[in-house]
């Protein structure tokens, strides 16, 4: 009788294990799947905030050199006069950076896949865009103090945009410097993106181990 009792005790025990196995599971592709269903809006979101980095980067560059734009970029991207130049500048920028957040979100969704819950995935990952728009910035900004260092009005060629002389070709050569880096920039900032996705994976299972420390203490 006892070892009857024994057995089914430990079949009992069996059972609860392969449940508890099978929840897991069930809990970790609910999981799965939500944060796949998140993708397409953080890649939305990436383009969302890529274009408006372009905008406030646009503000920047027009203080360097306003012929960059009124002279240059204004006929590239077709703006009407009837808009303010920083207005206009902030367009071109939108348009001109927009299309990076789909390469970041590409790129950097999938990996995020590590960071944990849905919840915590969608959170982690806006944070890691902020982290690549932050290394745009560094560098296009590092690459314009670079330009002002290095280069000086004899060492400048003249430059010439759709028909139009160009007055202060050194600002414009400064400030086209820093659009050009500020692409490289978005290269980097996804290897600092990576970077972020797994400092966030870290942190969440730190508070996850936290939290799980504290429930134990309370129940002793």
């Amino acid at each position: 009788m006892k070892k009857f009792e024994a057995a089914l005790a430990a079949a009992r025990t069996r059972f609860l294990k392969t449940q508890r196995v099978l929840r897991a599971t069930e809990s970790r592709q609910g999981d799965l799947m939500a944060k796949l269903a998140l993708m397409p809006i953080l890649i939305v979101i990436a383009c969302i905030i890529a274009g408006l980095y372009g905008a406030i980067h646009n503000q920047i560059s027009y203080s360097v050199s306003p012929e960059y734009f009124t002279q240059f970029k204004f006929h590239q991207f077709r703006i009407e006069e009837t808009i303010p130049p920083r207005v206009g500048a902030a367009v071109v920028g939108f348009l001109a950076a927009w299309w990076m957040g789909i390469v970041i979100g590409i790129v950097l969704t999938p990996i995020g896949l590590v960071i944990g819950a849905p919840a915590d995935y969608f959170r982690g990952m806006i944070r890691v865009f902020g982290v690549v728009a932050l290394t745009t910035l560094i560098v296009g900004l590092g690459a314009l103090t670079v330009s002002f260092l290095t280069t000086d009005a004899e060492t400048v060629p003249h430059f010439s945009r759709h028909g139009n002389e160009i007055i202060d070709d050194l600002a414009f050569a400064r400030a086209g410097t820093m659009h050009n880096f500020s692409y490289l920039g978005g290269l980097i900032g996804i290897v600092t993106g990576i970077v972020a996705i797994f400092r966030e994976r870290r942190r969440r299972k730190i508070q996850k181990v936290g939290g799980f420390r504290g429930d134990m203490q309370k129940g002793s």
